[in-house]
């Protein structure tokens, strides 16, 4: 039967449906029956609203939690913008197999970033994007104890986005560190994402042989995208 009630939230009466139940039994529990009659205290709109709020807190406090900077927090792969053939491929790659490693090669602002957010964004728990500046900086700082912890969560993230692979020359120490993170992942299997706007020969002289050689196991398809600058407009 229809029943009245008034939503707590908005102060709107609105109806429900009241099931009908037949009366307990004598020896019933008389609980039972009285949770079964509760009348609701929010009204539909508002229970949708409070679901899509708690939603929305949620994937930000995943995008917190998994270092995905604040500019990509609505990222994901329907409002990525392929205009070329090779930023398809690299769609294609990133979204259907991130799971296999995907190395993205392209000029700045063609799509790299906001694709491998996108996959971490969608990834399981305890993926991790981080920068590779970020990163280094944080391996350095780890000596003094004041690093964040990105080194050691890049070891054991089920799904890592490398970002800007590359942009500087580390001395041989953090080096070397790099190539335990990129060791320790091809040992254990799990996947990688790579951006970077530096050519194979300056990776390699930035990572050494050792570190290019799990790079190279480590990411099944690589993708040399290009595309204008988005950051442009």
């Amino acid at each position: 039967m229809t029943d009245h009630a008034t939503c707590r939230e908005c102060g709107e009466r609105f109806d429900f449906e009241r099931p009908e139940r037949p009366p307990p039994a004598p020896d019933a529990d008389r609980s039972i029956f009285d949770v079964a009659r509760f009348t609701p205290t929010v009204c539909t709109a508002c229970e949708s609203t409070a679901a899509q709020l708690q939603a929305v807190e949620a994937r930000e406090a995943a995008r917190i939690e998994r270092n995905v900077p604040l500019r990509y927090r609505d990222a994901d792969f329907d409002s990525f913008r392929a205009a070329t053939p090779t930023q398809r491929l690299a769609l294609e790659a990133v979204r259907d197999h991130a799971g296999e490693g995907v190395f993205l090669l392209g000029p700045p602002g063609c799509g790299k970033t906001h694709l491998v957010c996108c996959a971490v964004l969608g990834g399981p728990d305890g993926s991790l994007f981080v920068s590779s500046t970020d990163l280094l900086d944080d391996i350095r700082a780890g000596f003094d104890g004041d690093g964040q912890g990105f080194f050691a969560r890049a070891k054991l993230a089920p799904l890592l986005a490398l970002d800007d692979l590359g942009s500087e020359n580390p001395k041989d120490w953090v080096r070397d560190r790099l190539y335990t993170l990129l060791n320790a992942r091809w040992n254990a299997n799990m996947p990688l994402l790579v951006t970077t706007n530096c050519t194979p020969q300056v990776i390699a002289e930035r990572i050494g042989a050792a570190g290019v050689s799990r790079l190279s196991g480590l990411c099944r398809r690589r993708i040399d995208m290009e595309g204008r600058d988005g950051r442009r407009g």
